[in-house]
């Protein structure tokens, strides 16, 4: 099983941001209700993983990467581990926007839309951690960012750091630390 995430990048007055969402709350989903990037499962039908982010794209926000944005390329793949369910990769793929369009969060997938300012990402100001419980063991303390008063960590968090990383940027003191967990 395969799965991919669209890390969408525009030009604001604020300076260069990135599109997030808080995931729906659903029973099914282990991460019901996190701050993530859109993306989903690779789909029968797709010809290829490009195809499955264009589509989970255009499923959970509206836009329409194909016309309306740049793939600028991969990023390195992410294993995700939920506990419920077998690991899987995540493969993300990087996108600019090439002109001004609004997201349209879909309900039944995406609760909330928020651009994050990359430039905040990079400042202290953005550096948190949340305490994840492990069933069995003592809870671990993971590295995370604050992006509007929104905890982004685990998964997300470790794909934002490489692109940081591969940006040219160096990832704020507190940040190092790219556990394999979440």
């Amino acid at each position: 099983m395969s799965a991919v995430v669209a890390a969408i990048l525009r030009q604001s007055s604020a300076g260069a941001e990135i599109l997030l969402i808080r995931r729906a709350e659903d029973a099914r989903d282990p991460w019901s209700g996190h701050m993530a990037l859109p993306g989903g499962h690779r789909d029968p039908n797709d010809r290829d993983l490009v195809a499955t982010a264009l589509r989970e794209t255009m499923e959970e926000v509206g836009l329409d990467l194909a016309r309306d944005a740049e793939l600028l390329g991969p990023l390195e793949s992410a294993r995700a581990l939920s506990g419920r369910r077998p690991p899987f990769d995540i493969y993300p793929f990087v996108f600019a926007l090439a002109r001004e369009v609004e997201p349209r969060a879909n309900p039944r997938e995406v609760h909330g839309i928020v651009w994050a300012q990359l430039d905040h990402l990079l400042s202290p100001a953005a550096c948190t951690s949340i305490e994840h419980p492990i069933p069995g063991a003592e809870p671990r303390r993971l590295p995370a960012f604050d992006v509007d008063g929104h905890v982004v960590w685990g998964l997300t968090y470790r794909i934002l750091s490489n692109l940081l990383q591969l940006s040219g940027a160096i990832a704020p003191a507190g940040h190092a630390d790219h556990s394999r967990k979440g």
